[in-house]
């Protein structure tokens, strides 16, 4: 749909917006008419991402304000059609999903049922996680080398995003889930390394803040290049490149054991 990049139009001109509210009221209608019947493990999450044009950084008031509308009516449409929906959890999005932006900006909408999540989007540091080869960015972390990682987006930078969505929501009774994470092959066997590394941390950071998450795979190759996110071959279901990847950011997003801490 055209909402992912329409924000900003619709937010300088009553008549798109009028026109996207009940494209966005009709869709959802359908979609959860659909799904009426469906049971819990079914979670509709409204919009994907949702930004102004090419503006990936931060929405200006106008857009975060019908966003949030935007929200509402989805929200609305979806609890309107009853059965399962009535109850159904919902998770909603701040700006392009972004953590900060959502914090600062996201307004939950009024449900009947109480059963609303937060969903946040997080690949920092962007030039680690999804474009390396065009940034030459090849390290992260507390030993990573100088010159080819992003300064100030290690282990502390990581640990302060997940524990303010802790704060803000978890802590609060509001439920909260990373909706996409993850971190692209790179070229090197070294810097496929501080990978492997960079994706055990960042789960066992999320889940030792109580946030459940989803790893978001487009079926990437393991040769190494900008967004090549590809964790299982969906062809054959078989591992994409190191077949430790994946048991060990299970390991890390569920186990309870108190031993298993970031040092080790």
């Amino acid at each position: 749909d055209s909402f992912e990049t329409d924000l900003g139009n619709a937010a300088g001109n009553a008549e798109i917006a009028k026109k996207d509210s009940t494209i966005i009221a009709d869709l959802w209608k359908q979609v959860a008419t659909r799904f009426a019947n469906y049971g819990d493990q079914l979670i509709f999450e409204c919009f994907n991402e949702i930004h102004a044009g090419d503006n990936w950084g931060a929405g200006s008031d106008a857009e975060n304000v019908l966003l949030n509308a935007w929200n509402q009516y989805a929200v609305d449409a979806i609890r309107s059609t009853g059965g399962n929906n009535a109850t159904r959890w919902i998770a909603v999005a701040g700006y392009a999903a972004n953590i900060d932006q959502t914090i600062a900006h996201l307004v939950l909408p009024n449900d009947p049922a109480n059963r609303l999540i937060v969903a946040v989007h997080c690949y920092d540091p962007y030039n680690f996680c999804l474009a390396p080869v065009s940034s030459d960015t090849n390290s992260w972390g507390h030993n990573a080398e100088a010159g080819h990682s992003v300064d100030g987006a290690n282990e502390e930078y990581i640990l302060k995003q997940l524990y303010k969505l802790r704060t803000a929501y978890i802590e609060k009774g509001i439920p909260c889930y990373l909706g996409e994470y993850g971190c692209v092959w790179h070229k090197t066997d070294r810097a496929n390394a501080f990978r492997k590394y960079y994706l055990e941390f960042f789960c066992r950071a999320a889940n030792l803040a109580g946030i459940p998450m989803m790893v978001w795979d487009n079926n990437g190759k393991a040769s190494g290049g900008d967004e090549e996110n590809g964790y299982l071959d969906h062809a054959t279901g078989e591992y994409v490149g190191d077949p430790e990847i994946i048991p060990m950011m299970i390991k890390a997003c569920t186990s309870n054991d108190d031993a298993y801490w970031f040092d080790t």
